[in-house]
């Protein structure tokens, strides 16, 4: 006997519904004075970006914290993990296409111009270097699928591709 009371009060409740939007009295609502227009932030400059203007300054200096900005004040803004250096964070235009970033999180992994162990070597990348992901391959060398990655196509940023092991990257 359930079974049918549900249908029957939906169906009822509905019809209540269109027949009282449509029995509405057509009143004027008083107009909205416009928001007060509020001048946009100055855009924050590209920390990443550095001008080189006295051939002296370029000797190697020690890492230095960087100052805060507004976006650190965001309450969604993504943090990059604690154990990771600041330098291997991709900077903001360095991955126009939104693919997934992370960073190599073994020591001497090798960048290889195919997918397979005996392809030939591009580079050595170092730990925690940041990567772009392109492409990721579901297979191993021998044709087996697996439900994880077992391979990506990354890009360094020097713009460099290449395919390094899965279990070499951690993706942010």
């Amino acid at each position: 006997m359930h079974r049918h009371t549900f249908p029957q009060i939906l169906l009822i409740v509905l019809v209540l519904l269109t027949g009282c939007s449509n029995d509405a009295p057509n009143t004027k609502l008083p107009e909205q004075q416009p928001a007060e227009t509020v001048p946009a932030p100055s855009p924050v400059p590209d920390t990443a970006t550095v001008e080189v203007q006295n051939p002296a300054e370029t000797a190697p200096k020690e890492p230095q914290e960087s100052p805060r900005t507004e976006s650190d004040a965001k309450p969604n803004a993504r943090k990059v993990k604690p154990n990771l250096p600041p330098d291997a964070a991709p900077t903001r235009n360095a991955n126009p296409a939104g693919n997934p970033t992370g960073y190599i999180s073994r020591k001497q992994v090798i960048l290889q111009k195919e997918p397979t162990k005996d392809a030939a070597k591009i580079a050595s990348l170092d730990i925690y270097q940041a990567v772009i992901i392109l492409e990721t391959k579901m297979t191993d060398e021998a044709g087996k699928s697996f439900d994880i990655p077992q391979w990506y196509k990354v890009q360094l940023a020097n713009k460099q591709t290449g395919w390094v092991a899965s279990r070499s990257v951690t993706v942010n």
